[in-house]
């Protein structure tokens, strides 16, 4: 996905796609080449993350994540470069509207078609000024690299709230937060997008696991899989890490 602020620059990103993109499995690609078009919205991204349990839903604590590559919010778009919670851009008034509004109804709706909902839901919505609110995208996850953010402030086990989310009672039940803030960055060796700049076969060093709960020190020498001759395992152009 590239997020183009001139109509040169989209010309541009789909000129570099190689066509294997395009063709969706075609091997000649000429009849399922695709390029999805969609208007360019200006505001502040945010996460917008609950439990369902069918009918009743339980928000969570509200993150936004990092999708530009690079400082400043410059660079190509990624998956997500970092995350933080809670998103001041979320005010009172648009947590209510956006339940409202966006969840409420979503849930609610495919309830009443016969086909519930349980589980986390995941609304990408775009804040504009005023307040004004889009929805980007659903997926039925924790969001990435939200969820250590998020987790992390709270206080609430997780067990006991999946638990009442299996059993439909979401609405008995309160997620409790810590009021400290939380921040998560994500480290890659590769660019993102079709020129893949960067190292693909890099090796992470000193990375930080965590075995049974307890964080572990890897020496620098080390890769994921500790030492030995294992010791091969390389990221392949994703996020290698995170903290």
């Amino acid at each position: 996905m590239v997020v183009a602020q001139t109509v040169a620059e989209a010309h541009a990103a789909v000129d570099q796609f190689p066509g294997d993109d395009f063709t969706g499995g075609s091997k000649d690609g000429k009849d399922t080449a695709r390029v999805v078009v969609e208007a360019f919205l200006t505001g502040e991204e945010a996460s917008f993350i609950v439990m369902a349990d069918g009918r009743n839903v339980l928000a969570l604590a509200t993150s936004q994540d990092h999708k530009r590559l690079l400082n400043g919010d410059q660079g190509p778009n990624t998956g997500g470069m970092g995350a933080y919670s809670p998103a001041p851009v979320i005010t009172p008034d648009i947590h209510a509207h956006a339940l409202r509004e966006i969840i409420l109804p979503t849930i609610r709706g495919m309830a009443d078609e016969g086909t519930p909902f349980t589980g986390f839901l995941y609304a990408g919505l775009m804040i504009g000024k005023g307040g004004s609110l889009n929805t980007l995208e659903f997926n039925c996850r924790l969001g990435d690299p939200e969820t250590q953010a998020i987790l992390s402030r709270l206080k609430t086990p997780l067990g006991q709230l999946i638990q009442a989310g299996i059993d439909g009672r979401l609405d008995q039940v309160e997620a409790e937060g810590s009021p400290q803030r939380a921040v998560r960055g994500a480290g890659r060796s590769r660019l993102p997008g079709p020129s893949g700049a960067g190292r693909r076969d890099h090796r992470p060093s000193g990375t930080r696991q965590c075995r049974r709960g307890r964080p572990l020190r890897l020496p620098r020498r080390h890769g994921p899989e500790g030492p030995g001759r294992g010791d091969q395992r390389r990221p392949s152009a994703g996020r290698d890490g995170a903290g």
